[in-house]
């Protein structure tokens, strides 16, 4: 009798990598349904968080597509990420007049007696540019351009070849070590900016997106990246407001304002400036044993103790 062939063993790398493309693709997939919602509702009413919550679904989607691309079929995904961006470009002028008046409203809040009619002028005006904006973005969401724009934007997100490059290398839990890595980085480079608000906003885009990765990574790969995930937040958060009273500083200076109106408002963003300067201090002073094998714990401890020496 004939020996039984002998069966060939299981590709566990192909199949580790289909179950990853398929996680990833179905994250994806999770991302645009968050936008589609959101889109769906600036349609009819053009809330505040409705916008918001469009802008970083659509920020969500481009940095995952950039962190995964080289999984993903070369031009799909830069053709994805093009239109995301016209998108967000498309949402940020309204998204900025909000931010605008609410700080405006927020600094000027119980003005001196002589100030009052001052201040209802200037919030006038925010309001009627604001109505303006929200006008346009109105008309080009109703355009026909804008509706194959959301359309391209399903269709390529559900396209079967976008997730079609294995790559035997690329695992969840590699992923995680690389963004130890990365946010170990940040924090130094953090540690090294001090009133340069030019390399505080780069700084604060590549948190925004590390956050977003590391997300992503926590959930599909059922890793704990949980004190990472935390000094990101705060990161973001923190040097978004920072960024947030820069633009408000600029526009002070660009705008005809009443000298004693000016003056009140710079007051007070100085204020919230040196608050801002205190929550930074207190970003760079925070220390966590990171997340991970015992060797890369170590690897963070003995980084950490010579970050701490002059």
């Amino acid at each position: 009798m004939k020996p039984d062939p002998v069966k060939p063993a299981p590709d566990s790398a192909g199949t580790l990598q289909t179950d990853r493309a398929a996680a990833c693709r179905q994250w994806l997939l999770k991302q645009q349904q968050a936008l589609q919602e959101p889109l769906l509702r600036i349609r009819r009413t053009q809330g505040n968080e409705a916008i918001h919550a469009a802008r970083v679904a659509a920020r969500r989607m481009r940095s995952l597509l950039r962190a995964w691309q080289r999984e993903c079929h070369p031009p799909l995904v830069a053709e994805l990420r093009f239109e995301l961006r016209n998108l967000g470009r498309l949402l940020a002028p309204v998204r900025e007049a909000d931010v605008r008046r609410q700080l405006v409203a927020s600094l000027l809040r119980s003005p001196p007696t002589d100030l009052k009619h001052a201040t209802a002028l200037i919030m006038a005006s925010l309001d009627q540019a604001r109505a303006a904006i929200r006008h346009t973005l109105r008309h080009e969401f109703r355009a026909a351009r804008c509706g194959r724009l959301l359309e391209r934007i399903q269709f390529l997100t559900g396209d079967e070849r976008l997730f079609d490059i294995a790559r035997p290398g690329d695992t969840f839990a590699a992923d995680a070590d690389k963004l130890r890595k990365r946010v170990r980085k940040l924090r130094r480079q953090l540690s090294k900016v001090r009133q340069n608000h030019a390399r505080l906003h780069v700084l604060r885009i590549r948190a925004k997106a590390l956050r977003y990765r590391a997300e992503a990574v926590s959930e599909l790969g059922t890793i704990e990246l949980t004190d990472e995930l935390k000094f990101l937040r705060k990161c973001q958060s923190l040097l978004g407001d920072m960024h947030d009273l820069r633009l408000l500083e600029t526009w002070c200076d660009e705008t005809s304002l009443d000298e004693r109106l000016r003056q009140l408002m710079m007051a007070r963003l100085e204020l919230l400036s040196c608050r801002h300067q205190e929550g930074l201090s207190k970003l760079r002073a925070i220390r966590w044993r990171s997340s991970g094998t015992d060797e890369a714990r170590d690897t963070v401890d003995r980084a950490d103790r010579a970050d701490d020496q002059p």
